[in-house]
């Protein structure tokens, strides 16, 4: 009797900490809607979602690299991208970007982990 109570409680303890874990993990990489003209070096390492006008798309190797213009321009690079994201693509289409802000060569680009329309 006592060992019987013992697992019900070990086994709601353990199904209350899973969710509080996936309501963890569900909200912490949420990108948070920007302009380009807002990104900085404080915006390194954060997810971001950006909107515009898709420019100078091409491919090289299996990486597909592209402008996005709100008014201003950022690199947007997706790294062994996927033929739907390579499709999404397209030069003069208004897209939205999400991915993590990063610095490389001194300049701030988009590492890319989602297009959408």
């Amino acid at each position: 009797m006592l060992k019987e109570n013992w697992l019900k409680w070990l086994a709601l303890a353990i199904g209350l900490t899973g969710l509080i874990l996936v309501y963890i993990f569900t909200t912490i990489d949420k990108p948070v809607f920007k302009k380009v003209s807002t990104l900085s070096k404080k915006n390194i390492g954060e997810f971001v979602s950006l909107r515009g006008k898709i420019e100078n798309v091409f491919l090289k190797k299996e990486n597909l690299f592209f402008e996005i213009n709100d008014g201003q321009k950022i690199k947007i690079v997706f790294f062994k991208a996927t033929n739907k994201q390579i499709l999404k693509a397209k030069k003069n289409s208004f897209k939205t970007v999400i991915g993590k802000v990063e610095k490389y060569k001194g300049e701030l680009e988009i590492i890319g982990r989602e297009i959408n329309d």
